[in-house]
């Protein structure tokens, strides 16, 4: 299991088959496809770089350790 932090260091999220992202509560966040995070909808999260999530503006949404 690939756990995920916020900005701030705090476990945020994980993914258990490095396909679905859920929250720590187990909510499903969405799923990953060639290096981009898409909701349920089927609109783009996000995208992956450098063991990192961020968001379309750049931000980083999430982080591995």
């Amino acid at each position: 299991m690939t756990r995920f932090y916020d900005s701030n260091g705090n476990y945020a999220a994980y993914c258990g088959d490095f396909r679905h992202l859920y929250d720590q509560f187990g909510k499903y966040i969405g799923y990953f496809l060639d290096n981009l995070l898409y909701n349920i909808k089927g609109e783009t999260i996000g995208y992956v770089r450098d063991r990192a999530i961020y968001n379309s503006k750049g931000q980083q949404l999430f982080f591995v350790r």
